[in-house]
């Protein structure tokens, strides 16, 4: 018998933007940084605070006489995955495209109609999230990338005496052609 767990994990950011780009190759990460976290890419900006969180599926296998125990070198991760949660101020275009959302056509020369669009997901509805953030256990900025993502939960609060906010959750997903590449990374300034 095989002992299978998840283990949760939470970091809780101040403010932070959240950026959505096609691909964000990190062999290439100064260039990326530079050119790709610009305000052309920046679907929202966070104010509410911003929580990345993952969860890993771990797989132990058994061995005699250790009856469902962890042993050190039978275990494995199968599965991981990274979310990010996040309130804030910008409800555009690109963040309902992004939430799976298709714009139709219709004949009003003012308004754009959207619509979830039901069935399988695209691969071109798959995009990198990228999230500047300050941790504020440390006060470090810290960098999350989400690769082959898509918003999963589009909220959208109005107030009388507030501009309103919109409340996201991305998820990462795995790409096909590398199953064995976790669809999310942190990237940590370097320590001096």
């Amino acid at each position: 018998m095989s002992v299978q767990n998840t283990v949760n994990s939470n970091s809780l950011f101040g403010t932070a933007n959240i950026y959505l780009v096609p691909k964000f190759d990190l062999a290439q990460l100064d260039t990326e940084i530079t050119s790709k976290l610009i305000e052309a890419n920046l679907l929202i900006i966070t104010d509410d605070g911003t929580n990345f969180d993952e969860e890993k599926t771990m797989h132990s296998t058994p061995l005699a006489g250790f009856n469902e125990k962890r042993v050190k070198g039978f275990e494995n991760i199968t599965k991981a995955e990274g979310k990010i949660s996040a309130t804030g101020r910008l409800v555009n275009k690109k963040l309902l495209e992004a939430s799976l959302y298709v714009k139709e056509s219709n004949s009003s020369e003012k308004y754009d109609v959207y619509r979830v669009k039901e069935g399988l997901i695209e691969d071109s509805a798959y995009s990198d999230v990228v999230m500047v953030g300050m941790n504020k256990s440390n006060e470090k900025a810290q960098i999350v990338v989400l690769h082959n993502a898509y918003n999963t939960n589009l909220s959208i609060e109005t107030k009388g005496s507030d501009d309103g906010s919109c409340k996201v959750e991305f998820v990462s997903a795995y790409d096909y052609a590398n199953l064995n590449k976790t669809p999310y990374e942190i990237i940590t300034l370097k320590e001096v």
